[in-house]
């Protein structure tokens, strides 16, 4: 500043302009509730501020939801699908990846996925109800599921070593599948029904673990209830591992354990959710189906409108208004490992954009439970 007399000039002052883009630190997770359950996202976000939030549902924008979560405190059918959400300064945009929301539609405690529903340690001993001990399954879902590569898996009650049974083939709607085990050799007891599945496993009829188990490699520890690869968990009798607050009551040489409702109950609770059989009833596949009162439609999503565009594959699936499908793909189809890419409800509209990385891509849409 000058005048007359002289000048002087003023402190410095700094200009900082800040281009950090923003950037997103943890993605919101994928949930499944119960219908009428809440669901709540949220998504954590750094960059230049301020940051500003737009959640999506299937890739449209929901009104008003500008906040870093995003809550339904009674989700229902309609409800399924994919959220993401965008967050945006002046520096640039960023889309969080997909969360999907599966809401079973099922009353609570009722079974969506194939299950342990019956097991016998007894077999072969004196007084014995049958020759062999066994392990039954049950799939209480309107669509076959392929347990080709799964497996049985037996611990003691608190043992940490478990013994794999292989298992083979698939298991229709509704239906058992029997995995019959090892007997005494004193042989006491009848021959079971025709099994899906033999091993020599040995069981204890008073105590025990069993998991099912989406692959046949041995599990470690003694409760690996939580694994991500354990469909299924039952402790029974004194057993240290369970699902729920407590195990599942115990059988003996004339009683099996019994999941309740032929099957179709599960609330997690191996205390509740089963029961004792005397004598036993060993169920293969068959046996008469077992559908709940008002099963769920298994209708196939029609798929149209295809288009392959700048290395992205498209289409729509349209099938039961508001019920849940799975995209999945396949490269090869004399192959049976089908993956699993997101799940929606009907209808919907799909963009692979990774379909140019194969040289064969093979999509189907199956009704989920």
């Amino acid at each position: 500043i000058t005048n007359s007399v002289g000048s002087v000039t003023s402190a410095v002052a700094a200009l900082t302009v800040s281009n950090a883009a923003p950037i997103i630190l943890t993605n919101p997770a994928s949930l499944t509730v119960t219908v009428g359950g809440a669901a709540n996202f949220t998504v954590t976000a750094d960059g230049a501020t301020p940051l500003e939030y737009q959640w999506r549902f299937n890739g449209t924008n929901i009104a008003g939801e500008t906040a870093s979560s995003y809550s339904l405190a009674s989700a229902q059918g309609s409800n399924a699908g994919n959220y993401t959400v965008v967050v945006t300064n002046n520096a640039g945009a960023i889309t969080s990846a997909v969360a999907v929301l599966t809401v079973n539609t099922v009353a609570a405690g009722t079974a969506t996925n194939v299950v342990i529903s019956q097991i016998y340690g007894g077999g072969g001993f004196s007084g014995a109800s049958y020759k062999n001990d066994f392990v039954e399954l049950f799939n209480p879902t309107p669509n076959a599921v392929v347990v080709s590569n799964w497996s049985v898996q037996y611990a003691s009650s608190s043992g940490t070593s478990w013994t794999p049974a292989s298992l083979s083939g698939t298991i229709q709607p509704y239906r058992y599948y029997l995995v019959q085990l090892a007997g005494e050799t004193a042989g006491s007891g009848t021959t079971l029904p025709i099994a899906e599945r033999t091993n020599g496993i040995n069981l204890s009829a008073s105590s025990g673990k069993l998991a099912l188990v989406t692959n046949q490699i041995a599990l470690t520890g003694s409760n690996p209830s939580g694994s991500n690869v354990v469909v299924d968990f039952v402790g029974f009798g004194s057993a240290n591992a369970y699902e729920g607050t407590g195990a599942a009551v115990g059988g003996n040489n004339t009683t099996s354990i019994l999941r309740k409702n032929g099957g179709l109950t599960d609330s997690n609770s191996n205390t509740n959710d089963f029961t004792t059989a005397a004598p036993p009833t060993p169920r293969n596949s068959a046996s008469p189906a077992n559908p709940p009162s008002n099963p769920p439609a298994a209708v196939a999503a029609d798929i149209t409108a295809l288009v392959y565009s700048a290395s992205q594959f498209q289409f729509t699936a349209t099938g039961t208004a508001s019920s849940n499908y799975i995209v999945q793909a396949l490269a090869d189809l004399s192959s049976t490992n089908w993956i699993s890419l997101t799940t929606n409800a009907s209808p919907f509209s799909y963009t692979d954009s990774a379909a140019s990385t194969f040289t064969n891509r093979f999509y189907r849409v199956i009704f989920k439970p």
